[in-house]
């Protein structure tokens, strides 16, 4: 089904290589994911607009994963655990200055499997338009406050320029600090405390388990990859006709193996096979 999309022209990968080779010495068995899997099936090479880099593993694979984060520290990438109510749902890898050239981020995501399915937990923070809106429902006035000051981050002030250079150092700053805190804190106590929770927004990622194990390989320009066993049935969940490049596409309203609710109530549904 896919025979018609092997041996396309590989452009950069980013990075992608460099850390699917160390994972590989690893033992972590990991396979490329979401628009990067995309971009790679269907046109050879991570998209134009790629800002960062996707992959998935099992959960079963975490000790491993885990243990790898030295590995990629000497590579030059920083590394940060993400947990959601104790719970690692990725690692994610930011390239300094002595990573790979053109390294981007990568975000190795954790699914764990219950029954016949993998689930995983996710967050995303309200932008402002014309992005959709990633909160369903009315917000409180806390919640509308948080929004307004999301979209003065995203927006500094018309008359910031004439105080460029001061404001520029107290976001540097403040920056920083809110990373340093970020990086500590469990994201669902962020996602599920309120007003928080109306702009920085828990869903959960469900994909039926055969779709995607055991993993398989495909070949792009004599490179593998490795990727979740059925790719078309996987790309069609996740994306719907994903052989037709749609630059609307919205993960938070069309990515079809994400479910609007808290992982807690997904994993609970799961486990009692409903």
């Amino acid at each position: 089904m896919l025979d018609d999309l092997k041996g396309v022209v590989l452009g950069t990968d980013g990075g992608l290589a460099p850390v699917l080779d160390r994972l590989a010495a690893a033992g972590v068995h990991v396979w490329v994911d979401s628009g990067v899997l995309l971009g790679l099936v269907r046109g050879g090479a991570l998209n134009a607009w790629e800002k960062d880099i996707d992959l998935g593993v099992a959960g079963d694979q975490l000790d491993a994963l885990l243990a790898a984060a030295p590995g990629f520290r000497a590579l030059g990438y920083r590394v940060a655990v993400n947990r959601y109510r104790g719970t690692v749902f990725s690692v994610g890898l930011k390239p300094e200055s002595t990573a790979p050239a053109g390294a981007l981020r990568c975000s190795v995501h954790v699914y764990y499997q219950v029954g016949e399915t993998l689930w995983s937990p996710q967050v995303e923070l309200y932008q402002p338009p014309p992005t959709p809106d990633v909160f369903v429902g009315r917000r409180s006035r806390l919640g509308n406050a948080l929004r307004r000051l999301v979209e003065r981050w995203f927006e500094p002030p018309a008359d910031a320029a004439p105080r460029a250079s001061r404001i520029a150092s107290r976001k540097v700053g403040g920056y920083h600090l809110a990373r340093a805190v970020y990086r500590r804190i469990d994201r669902g106590w962020l996602a599920e405390t309120w007003p928080i929770r109306e702009i920085y927004v828990p869903f959960t990622w469900v994909v039926p388990a055969r779709l995607v194990l055991p993993l398989a390989s495909f070949t792009a320009n004599g490179v593998a990859y490795p990727v979740p066993n059925d790719v078309d049935g996987y790309l069609t969940l996740r994306y719907g006709d994903w052989r037709t490049e749609r630059r609307d596409w919205c993960y938070w309203e069309d990515d079809g193996a994400l479910v609007r609710e808290r992982p807690g109530i997904v994993l609970n549904r799961l486990r009692r096979g409903a």
